[in-house]
């Protein structure tokens, strides 16, 4: 769904916005897998990851609710002949443009699947990476989340996403 999304904002928007995708610095791996022990922390970011797929995959408009309101969008779009363009959206212009897709996005069938996740704890919360997979459109492409406590509650507060046309 995130993906017919993505290609929807690109459709949309017309300006070419900077590449200015920083990752968050101050990561420190998550616990191994083997490792007794894990920061509850991250056991919260994982029930949430899980909670994040099951809405986008049922195209649930409660999946805007898991959004900071001052969340930082930033998707990177590559189309063939290797040109690539970020776009860079406010989280308002973002939850709208989600709520907007979610029928076409259902119709289409249009679901990810996720695999290589990893946790790790940031300064500000939890880093989330996963390899996305389109099952639309058959390609993986990356897709990092970071969440953080607003309200005692988990959100999105920033969200770095690649996609292809």
């Amino acid at each position: 769904m995130l993906n017919l999304l993505a290609g929807f904002i690109a459709i949309l928007l017309t300006l070419t916005v900077s590449i200015s995708a920083s990752f968050a610095k101050e990561s420190k791996p998550s616990p191994q897998a083997g490792s007794s022990v894990q920061d509850p922390l991250i056991g919260e970011a994982k029930k949430f990851f899980e909670r994040y797929v099951a809405l986008s995959n049922s195209f649930d408009p409660a999946i805007v609710d898991l959004y900071s309101d001052n969340a930082d969008i930033q998707s990177t779009r590559y189309y063939v002949g290797g040109k690539s363009r970020t776009l860079r959206l406010p989280a308002s212009e973002y939850k709208k443009m989600i709520l907007a897709v979610l029928p076409t996005a259902k119709a289409a069938k249009d679901t990810d699947s996720y695999s290589k996740t990893t946790y790790s704890l940031e300064s500000k919360g939890v880093k989330i990476t996963t390899l996305r997979h389109s099952n639309l459109k058959n390609y993986d492409s990356w897709f990092v989340l970071f969440v953080r406590k607003e309200g005692g509650v988990m959100k999105i507060y920033q969200e770095l996403s690649q996609t292809r046309s």
